[in-house]
């Protein structure tokens, strides 16, 4: 009996894994597609304000995350989530990212007049996601993942076919904004109410506050977050919107790679988050290795032909970039599954500790290896990173789970 439980309980996680990993793939293709019209209709430049702009709302919304991702799923996952929490923490988030984004639109206009329209239009659109982040986190907690992937599909589809008939319409770079626009509006209108028609009125109450709880994710994001668009901004400095556009390029096709691992992450958190005394399994880890081992050498291989085939812009530099990203992809692979163990198991503090061991280290290398090697270097830095991340939180899961075995015993025998 426990057997055939163990097995539906993988053939359910696999089968929701492949369901977000799909959404996942067909979201980054029209991602894809609307960069290629971009390029052909408007400029190469286009795509890398674009990435730019992800990257300041990446490091600036952050200022309003309060790490209520993580902290929603894992209470809706244990049940002690209700309306009134929602409410407080979409309201919380919102009102954040509200202020975060006018500040920084106040700074391109004066800064940088001539892209404050454009820039300041997808920094709305990535707004609007942000805050929509509180109610998916919501539905990964309450294992949703169909309807979760669903909506984004959606939206995306919808979004789309706005910012391609833009484009092509002679909107230029506007029917990109206006596109994106359309669908971060969907998706947060959607989300928001599915979300709040599942939850209960109240729920058992949880010991911490939801800003208290969510303040070592809050700090771990913040960090991770720099450590990840440092590179961004860097390359902007020194080598312009077109190195972007490269860079940007380069890091979205790595980022196609995660997508397995990722959404075997998403799917297992809520099992995870209510399963705190069970040890890692080591050939999990071994098994993600493998894949990631493989993935990396498939990207090296056939990656530059592939970005050359879409993009005819794309030069032997970019090459380069794209095959130094591999290997940080080896170690990104490792690194989020192994994350996600640790904070499943309330132990976020330890995954913090070794991002910020990485920052600096991350920052250095990336002052000494840009203005060298442009974005190849900063692909080279992002190695640097990753492989200290991956490390860190590989030697905190080993020794979490030397304690659950000792432990083990222990609680048997209470029991």
């Amino acid at each position: 009996m426990n057997l055939a439980f163990l097995r539906t309980g993988a053939s359910r996680l696999m089968a929701n894994a492949s369901i977000l990993f799909g959404a996942a793939v067909v979201i980054k293709g029209l991602d894809l597609v609307v960069m290629i019209v971009a390029s052909r209709y408007v400029a190469f430049e286009a795509v890398g304000m674009a990435f730019l702009a992800e990257s300041i709302a990446s490091v600036v919304f952050t200022m309003g995350d309060f790490g209520l991702r993580t902290v929603l799923a894992r209470r809706t996952a244990r049940g002690q989530l209700g309306r009134a929490t929602f409410l407080r923490a979409l309201g919380l988030r919102g009102g954040a990212v509200v202020l975060c984004l006018i500040a920084v639109i106040a700074a391109i206009v004066q800064l940088a007049p001539e892209i404050a329209l454009p820039l300041s239009g997808f920094l709305m659109a990535w707004a609007l996601f942000h805050i929509h982040d509180v109610g998916r986190a919501v539905l990964v907690g309450q294992e949703r993942f169909v309807l979760n992937a669903s909506l984004g599909v959606l939206a995306r589809l919808v979004g789309t076919g706005v910012a391609i008939a833009g484009m092509i319409g002679g909107w230029s770079l506007l029917g990109w904004v206006v596109g994106k626009l359309t669908a971060e509006t969907l998706q947060l209108t959607s989300v928001t109410w599915f979300t709040w028609r599942k939850l209960p009125g109240s729920s058992r109450k949880a010991s911490r506050s939801i800003i208290r709880e969510g303040l070592p994710f809050w700090s771990r994001q913040t960090v991770d977050v720099l450590n990840g668009h440092l590179e961004i901004l860097l390359v902007t400095l020194y080598l312009g919107l077109e190195g972007v556009a490269f860079f940007g390029l380069a890091a979205r096709l790595l980022g196609a790679g995660l997508l397995v691992v990722s959404s075997i992450s998403v799917v297992a958190f809520p099992s995870l988050a209510r399963r705190r005394t069970e040890p890692l399994k080591w050939r999990h880890v071994w098994v993600v290795g493998l894949l990631a081992l493989g993935m990396a050498l498939v990207i090296a291989t056939i990656g530059p032909w592939v970005v050359r085939l879409l993009f005819s812009d794309w030069t032997a530099s970019g090459d380069l970039t794209l095959r130094v990203l591999a290997v940080a992809l080896l170690f990104v692979m490792l690194y989020q599954p192994t994350a996600v163990w640790l904070e499943a198991h309330d132990k976020e503090v330890r995954v913090l500790v070794v991002n910020l061991v990485a920052l600096p280290i991350s920052a250095l290398s990336l002052v000494l290896l840009v203005p060298v090697f442009g974005a190849a270097g900063a692909a080279a830095a992002a190695g640097i990173r990753t492989m200290l991340q991956a490390v860190g939180v590989i030697g905190q899961a080993a020794h979490l789970s030397r304690q659950l075995r000792r432990a083990g015993p222990r609680r048997s025998g209470k029991t």
